[in-house]
Order: C-alpha cells, then structure tokens, then sequence
C-alpha cells in the first residue's frame, strides 16, 4: 500500500494525523487536549466502533460474558445524546472508515483520529491515506493493571477472575501491545517514519513531550495546550460514534473517559508497581507484552 503525503491529501496545507492506541494510555486526555487546537476536526475511534458494533464486527469468541459485554455497551450507544457529528453501527464498516478518514473537510486545518491498534484486526489495506501515523504507549505493569480493573467494574466480574483467559474480544488475542507493534513494523516496513510517545513521559514533562509531537505532526503548539476547560462540552465538536462517549458512564465509578474528560491538565503519573505486586494475569499479560514495549519505548520521542 502506498500512502499519501501530506502534500497529496485533499488540502494541500491541511495536517493529518492518526494517533494508535491502546486501552488506558491517556490517548483521551491527548484527544480533548488537541480539541482546542484552532481548525482541527477530531474523529474519534471509528475502527473501534467497527469493530464491536458495525456489520463486520468482530464475532470470534463469542459467549454469555461477550453477549453481556456487548448488552452493556449498546445501552451506552443507545444513549439518548446527541453528538452532532455521530455515526450509527449499521454503516461502521471498515471501507466506511476509510473513506471517511479520507473524506474533505473544508474549512479545517487539521484533521486527528485517535483509535486502537488491535481493531484494526490486521486489515492494513483499510488504512486511510494521507496520514501521518503516531502511537502512544505505556509500561504494561500499569496498563494491564488499569485495563483489568475497567473491564472487572464494567462486567461486574467477581474475583477471582483471569482476564487473559477470557474470550475475544473483551480482550485482544495479542493482549494489545504486540497488536500495537505489529502494526507500527508493518508502517515502518512500508517506508513511513511513526512517532511514538510514552505516557510516562507525557505525564512528567508535558511541555516537552507536546511540543516535540506537534512538530514532529505539524500541529501548532502553543502553551494553552497544557491545560484546558474541565468537562465533556467539547465533545460537541468530535465526529464520534452517536451517544458512545457520554452514554459511557457505567457502573459505580463510571465509563471508559470519565477522567479524561474531566481532566484538565497531564498530572504527574502513578509510580509503576513491582511486578511481584501484580495479579497473576497481569502478570501473565505484562511478561507476554514487555518485549514489544520495550521495542517501541527504545524509539519514542525523549523529552
């Protein structure tokens, strides 16, 4: 697959980005950070919604606990807001995806998907054009660690549990990191150059870290992007699926982005637990995952 430059997208001076995440890395809080960038559109995770809602959604797996994981997270779909640049399961399809990643959008400076590495399932001819591919990352001890505990409070699942035993998709079948870098080899081994951020990074040395990614993209910096309105109004703004993001709020502590959402700066991080301080499947996750991480952290941008 050949990919488009910057300079051959549908604007000649319009920036593309993608930003390739993993669950739980502060890919949201990255997101609404560049909300208030003047000029940028914000499609947010559209493979993800192919992946579990659209017609070719993933179906491999399939049991009791994935047909209530699904129950639960169509509610929140079927929430009653309204995002004014919405887009409904019955259309999600990757190709739909893809030419929407590709699609005009006048008037805009930049264009920014942020999604998940593993819903692109390996189906690398569906990635979009003209994008300038990015990824962020996050030491596995802590990303399994809050990864396990979102899914046990989302499926109110009772210990004692082993999340890496549990069927696709509540869980990627490569855990996520080696999807991560699997995709990250295959750009590289097609001539383009990804940027790769740590969230640890992110978090101790913000300015840093935001600055050099905007360069690196061609976002403009400025310092206001280091803090910014508490609140999900922004929201209003993002092409996102119909009612995902704010129907979200499932459980006693919750959905996927509450935090983020409310957030209003990088905080300092949580220091990184022991690895004889983990559960026994994050363990297991994190041992299988490290080698990939280790791969991507040896290249990411240094503050």
């Amino acid at each position: 697959m050949e990919e488009k430059t910057a300079e051959e997208s549908s604007s000649p001076t319009q920036v593309r980005v993608m930003l390739w995440f993993i669950p739980r890395t502060l890919s949201t809080a990255i997101t609404k950070c560049l909300s208030f960038v003047d000029g940028i559109q914000i499609i947010f995770e559209p493979y993800l919604y192919a992946y579990y809602y659209g017609p070719e959604r993933k179906q491999t797996g399939v049991s009791e606990m994935y047909d209530n994981f699904l129950d639960k997270t169509n509610d929140a779909v079927t929430d009653k807001v309204d995002l004014a640049k919405g887009f409904i399961p019955d259309t999600c399809t990757y190709d739909w995806v893809k030419q929407t990643l590709e699609a005009d959008y006048p008037g805009k400076k930049i264009v920014f998907c942020k999604d998940a590495s593993y819903t692109l399932d390996g189906q690398y001819d569906r990635l979009p054009q003209g994008y300038r591919h990015t990824f962020i990352i996050r030491h596995p001890y802590k990303l399994y660690t809050s990864w396990r505990r979102l899914v046990q409070r989302f499926l109110q699942l009772q210990e004692p549990f082993y999340w890496h035993e549990l069927p696709e998709p509540i869980r990627p079948a490569k855990y996520g990191l080696e999807e991560h870098y699997e995709l990250y080899q295959y750009l590289i081994n097609h001539g383009m150059n990804p940027i790769i951020i740590d969230a640890d990074d992110l978090q101790r040395h913000p300015e840093s870290i935001m600055r050099k990614y905007c360069a690196a993209v061609g976002i403009p910096f400025t310092e206001d992007l280091l803090q910014w309105p508490s609140g999900d109004d922004i929201l209003h703004t993002w092409m996102a699926p119909d009612g995902l993001i704010q129907g979200n709020k499932l459980g006693n502590e919750g959905g996927f982005y509450d935090v983020a959402l409310q957030s209003t700066c990088f905080g300092p991080p949580r220091e990184t637990p022991s690895r004889a301080s983990l559960r026994e499947d994050v363990r297991y996750m994190s041992d299988a995952s490290m080698p990939f991480y280790e791969k991507m952290y040896n290249h990411r941008i240094k503050p």
